[in-house]
């Protein structure tokens, strides 16, 4: 039974290219073809291979050639790893003290990368191709302004069928609230109402369930 294709927009591929095999008397004779194997595998098992990369490593594969331009869009899994994206970006005070001023600037540069961050991940859902997500990860730390951009991304991965939902939000030091889990998604009274039968494995941290 043959594999089937992934419906993906891609360019007219280019020429392969060939070149003749010199034998040992100099003379050219056989033909071998130097296209790129990898890309000749079908859409399934590339998309396998992606998402066994990072996020940013599998969007720069869309710049090796127009056969890989959207394939990284159909990966099965998408781990969205704010904490080690801003790691080093801190306005904690432990083990030196800063000024007032230090602590602003680190503060406002906190936020502009937070914002910068919350950008890609909006982009990187709103582009994302597959009809289903097998595992969906949010590891970061919460703001009070990021609570409507994390509920759209569960909105997104509930309704992608996602099997592996893990939500990991460390409270930063100047904030001390949990994140409250949008518990109305699936209330029979809500209006978006999302079946989680495929629902297998589930992981809450420093997330509020109970209202």
């Amino acid at each position: 039974m043959g594999v089937k294709r992934l419906k993906i927009d891609t360019k007219i591929q280019p020429e392969k290219k060939k070149t003749k095999k010199k034998n040992k008397r100099g003379k050219r004779s056989s033909v071998v073809d130097n296209d790129d194997r990898i890309s000749q595998l079908p859409d399934e098992i590339l998309t396998d291979v992606l998402s066994l990369l990072s996020l940013k490593e599998a969007g720069r594969t869309s710049v090796l050639s127009s056969r890989w331009m959207n394939l990284w869009k159909h990966t099965h899994s998408l781990d969205f790893d704010g904490q080690c994206a801003l790691r080093g970006i801190s306005i904690s005070n432990e083990g030196k003290k800063k000024s007032l001023e230090e602590v602003e600037s680190q503060y406002k540069l906190l936020k502009s990368e937070k914002r910068k961050y919350m950008k890609w991940v909006n982009s990187v859902v709103q582009s994302h191709k597959s009809p289903t997500v097998k595992q969906f990860r949010i590891n970061y730390s919460l703001d009070t302004s990021d609570r409507c951009s994390i509920n759209r991304w569960l909105e997104f991965a509930v309704s992608r069928q996602v099997q592996s939902l893990e939500l990991d939000f460390p409270i930063p030091t100047y904030w001390g609230d949990c994140y409250r889990f949008p518990e109305e998604l699936f209330a029979p009274s809500s209006n978006k109402v999302f079946d989680v039968k495929s629902l297998k494995e589930l992981s809450f941290k420093n997330v509020n369930v109970s209202g």
